[in-house]
């Protein structure tokens, strides 16, 4: 599917990113005409083609697709229906617990797995990266990108930056509040900001400053 959504389906994906817990929009096709308005409603489960109901993140992508991560694998959404990536249908996807998403500047989908690893989708192929590949762990939280295009992986045990093929590892030892982060995010400067339960930590200028919690 290219291009823009129908106002009928973007409405459906908004309220499918609120939980997959109910649809309601107008039946008629303007929302500014007054009189009484009704409603439909819809909801998206595996007896309606998710692969699992724990649905853990959501990403809409340029081209108008929803990914939906869950704990049973990765569904697309079309505004209509689902299409199913797991373990069992994709090489080079090694996990189907799936913990976030996230799109890059080329288009590509990252993955974020429980406990093995960073995945890749792009150009119709998966590519999962370890800590054989130089993650710091394989349990990944967060994932954003810089102003730069540089990937920043929050994980259980340190953060990492992808660029030009290749990770550089960060830990306490760099200066961060806490090898945990948890959420990881980046703004359109050099800044990328980390938090964690010990506190919040900053990457600028090449370096990090950490901001603890008092204890």
């Amino acid at each position: 599917m290219r291009g823009r959504l129908s106002l009928i389906t973007r409405l459906a994906l908004i309220s499918l990113a609120l939980g997959l817990a109910g649809l309601c929009f107008p039946a008629q096709t303007s929302l500014a005409a007054g009189g009484p308005i009704r409603y439909l409603k819809d909801a998206w489960t595996t007896e309606k083609g998710l692969p699992q109901n724990s649905v853990t993140s959501l990403l809409q992508t340029r081209d108008g697709y929803l990914w939906v991560g869950t704990f049973g694998g990765l569904a697309r959404f079309d505004g209509l229906k689902f299409t199913i990536f797991d373990t069992g249908n994709s090489p080079g996807l090694k996990s189907n617990r799936i913990i976030t998403l996230f799109e890059d500047h080329a288009g590509a989908i990252w993955i974020g797995t429980e406990q093995n690893g960073l995945s890749r989708y792009y150009h119709g192929a998966f590519t999962t990266y370890t800590t054989k590949d130089g993650l710091p762990d394989n349990h990944i939280y967060s994932i954003a990108e810089d102003a730069k295009g540089r990937l920043w992986i929050a994980t259980s045990n340190g953060v990492a930056q992808f660029a030009d093929g290749h990770f550089t590892s960060y830990t306490t030892a760099d200066g961060l509040a806490d090898n945990r982060s948890i959420v990881i995010t980046a703004g359109r400067d050099d800044r990328v900001w980390l938090v964690s339960k010990r506190g919040l930590t900053r990457w600028q200028d090449g370096r990090f400053s950490s901001f603890l919690i008092p204890e």
